[in-house]
C-alpha cells in the first residue's frame, strides 16, 4: 500500500487513521512542490502544488536514467534547470501509470494535514519544499515550524520578479537544518548581506549580477552553481589559480554558464583526460558528467581537477580521492 491509498484510508475512520498511523512504512524522498506561476507580475495558483512521492532510491535512479535519456541529448536544455525541476517534470508525465505519485493539496492547512499524516505515518529519508517566495514568507510561513522541515535536504525558492531579504533567510536557516542546496530564484534586495549564503553546502543562484569573483572565493561551499553572472574567463583562471594555492578546502564543484575560452586555462598546467588519472565520469549526487573531453588540472598535493565544457556551461570538477 502506498502513502496515497493510506491517506485516502486514514479518511474513512478515526479506526482506520489510527491503524495506518502504525503501517511505519519507510519512503525515500518527498517533495513539497508550490511554485505558483507568473506572468506579467500577476500571480496564479499552479496546478503543481503537491507534494511528489518518490518510494525508493531505486525510483529515483530510474527517473533520472529516464530524464537523460530523453532530455540528456540536448545538454544545454537539461543543464539550464536543475534536477528537481525534471522529477517534478516527469511524475506528472507518469501520473496515469500510478508508478510515481502525488498528493495535491489546496494551501497551507491543508499540507499542515498531510505533513502530520505523513510524520505519524512513515519514515521519510529525504524532504524537500520548492516553494515560491511570496508562499515561503507568507500564507506558508508556518510550515517552516513543522517537524518534518527540521531536517530540510533541499530548498528552491522561486519568484524571479521577487527580491529575497536577509532578514527572510535568516528565517529560512534559523528553522530548518538544511543538508543539500539551497537554490535561488530570486532578485537580491539592495542591502542583501550576501556572506548569510557563504555557508550553505550546496548554493545556486539563478541571478548572480551582484556576486564578485571575491564573493565567489569567500564562500566555503561543497557546490556553487551561478546563472546570468559577471564573472569572465580571467575570473574563471582566478579561480582556479586560488584553487591551486590550497584554498576553497571543501570545493567539490563550480558550474557557470560561460563560453570556455584559452583565457581560463591560461598560465596553468593540463592535461587530456587519461584513465589511469582518473574515471571518465564524475558523480555529484544522482547527476553523472562525462569527463572524456575535459582538462585536467593536478594540485602539487594530488588534488585532480577538470574543467568541462558542455554547450553554454562550465564546470571546475574537484574529484575526491575516493574516486582516483
Amino acid at each position: 500500500m502506498d502513502i496515497c491509498d493510506m491517506l485516502q484510508l486514514s479518511r474513512t475512520s478515526s479506526n482506520t487513521c489510527l491503524k495506518t498511523k502504525k503501517v511505519n512504512r519507510k519512503i525515500y524522498k518527498l517533495m513539497i512542490s508550490d511554485p505558483k506561476l507568473h506572468d506579467n507580475n500577476l500571480i496564479t495558483e499552479d496546478p503543481l502544488r503537491q507534494v511528489y512521492v518518490i518510494e525508493s532510491k531505486a525510483d529515483l535512479d530510474f527517473i533520472y536514467s529516464s530524464i537523460k535519456r530523453v532530455y540528456g541529448k540536448n545538454e544545454g536544455m537539461f543543464s539550464s534547470a536543475n534536477f528537481n525541476y525534471w522529477i517534478r517534470t516527469f511524475c506528472e508525465h507518469q501520473k496515469e501509470q500510478e508508478k510515481f505519485r502525488s498528493i495535491p493539496y489546496a494551501n497551507s492547512e491543508e499540507l499542515h494535514h498531510l505533513l502530520n499524516f505523513i510524520n505519524q505515518s512513515v519514515i521519510v529519508d529525504e524532504l524537500d519544499l520548492l516553494i515560491h517566495h511570496n508562499s515561503l514568507f507568507g500564507d506558508y510561513k508556518s510550515i517552516l515550524s513543522h517537524q518534518m522541515l527540521d531536517n530540510c535536504h533541499d530548498v528552491e525558492i522561486f519568484g524571479p520578479d521577487f527580491s529575497l531579504r536577509n532578514d527572510e533567510v535568516n528565517i529560512l536557516l534559523d528553522r530548518i537544518n538544511l543538508s543539500g542546496k539551497l537554490s535561488i530564484e530570486c532578485m537580491f534586495s539592495s542591502s542583501f548581506n550576501k556572506e548569510i549564503l557563504f555557508n550553505i553546502p550546496q548554493l545556486e543562484i539563478w541571478n548572480a549580477l551582484s556576486f564578485t569573483l571575491q564573493d565567489v572565493m569567500n564562500m566555503n561551499c561543497e557546490v556553487i552553481i551561478l546563472q546570468h553572472h559577471i564573472l569572465k574567463s580571467l575570473d574563471i583562471n582566478r579561480l582556479i589559480h586560488y584553487w591551486l594555492a590550497g584554498k576553497m578546502p571543501n570545493l567539490r564543484r563550480i558550474r557557470v554558464n560561460a563560453n570556455p575560452d584559452a583565457k581560463m586555462l591560461r598560465g596553468i598546467v593540463n592535461y587530456a583526460w587519461h584513465p589511469r588519472r582518473r574515471p571518465q565520469v564524475f558523480r555529484d549526487g544522482l547527476e553523472q558528467l562525462d569527463c572524456e573531453n575535459g582538462m585536467d588540472i593536478v594540485r602539487s598535493d594530488g588534488r585532480i581537477a577538470t574543467l568541462l565544457d558542455h554547450n553554454s556551461f562550465v564546470d571546475f570538477l574537484v574529484w575526491p580521492h575516493s574516486s582516483l
